[in-house]
């Protein structure tokens, strides 16, 4: 395996975005590694594919928690994106920034991680469209208000809400106060826009980027609180990659932790 810098464990929504600010404010040579295959595939372009990838063996980690007792012994599904763009590419592609006390707890691990900073950061991949839009801005993600398709009788729901004092945002706001509104979704023209669409697309033709797809990693090893090496399982052959910096891990909510376990 030719020489990287760095490898990205991980092409989902954060993987893509990484790549892209490495690619285009570094010099770096970077390798992604993802286990699943491309997502140049119909059922993930054309939304209302989402409905095929809930259970996909190919593009979906299709992971179950152990039995739960509170839940009459029943387990729990979690679908995750097993593809290039991850979760992203195979979600409901709901578009919804979190509340602020969802962010709280982030300062207290990096002091630079206040709310007001996370908000800068939304601002900056955001891209405010509607379904008239003709132009979506490079290295953005739309935020696609598509409440015209909405059905007519929400209107008596934000009505009756607003009876109980419930406020309606036409853009649902990152405030606790009790608020209703329209959700918007990351489509463009039709299609589905994941981090992969908005992000990794617009880097992967430079050559300082490598992508590998289908691509298993089996073992990270560290030393000295850096990733030195990684085991990898490509094309059934085992392999070990060293990189020259480290490793950033973007496997998502279980197979970061369970990597590193």
């Amino acid at each position: 395996m030719e020489d990287f810098d760095l490898v990205i464990i991980g092409a989902g929504s954060a993987g893509c975005i990484i790549a892209n600010q490495l690619i285009n404010n570094s010099n770096y040579k970077i390798l992604v590694i993802e286990a699943g295959p491309s997502d140049n595939n119909l059922i993930i372009k054309v939304p209302l594919g989402y409905g095929k990838t809930f259970y996909h063996n190919k593009l979906n980690w299709n992971f179950y928690s152990k039995e739960q007792s509170n839940l009459n012994n029943r387990k729990i599904y979690t679908p995750r994106g097993k593809v290039i763009g991850g979760s992203g590419s195979i979600n409901a592609m709901v578009y919804a920034r979190g509340l602020e006390t969802d962010y709280a707890d982030w300062n207290k691990i990096n002091s630079s991680w206040t709310w007001d900073s996370i908000q800068e950061i939304y601002k900056k991949i955001e891209h405010e469209i509607s379904i008239q839009s003709n132009n979506l801005m490079i290295n953005k993600i739309p935020v696609n208000d598509v409440s015209y398709f909405h059905h007519p009788i929400l209107k008596y729901f934000f009505n009756g809400s607003k009876e109980l004092n419930n406020a309606f945002n036409k853009k649902l706001n990152t405030s606790i106060d009790d608020q209703v509104g329209h959700y918007n979704i990351n489509t463009f023209k039709g299609y589905r826009v994941s981090s992969s669409t908005a992000f990794l697309n617009t880097v992967k033709k430079n050559k300082r980027i490598k992508i590998l797809t289908n691509t298993i990693v089996q073992k990270l090893h560290i030393e000295k609180n850096r990733i030195t090496s990684i085991d990898v399982i490509l094309n059934n052959i085992k392999q070990n990659i060293k990189p020259k910096i480290g490793a950033i891990l973007c496997c998502g909510a279980i197979m970061t932790p369970k990597l590193l376990m």
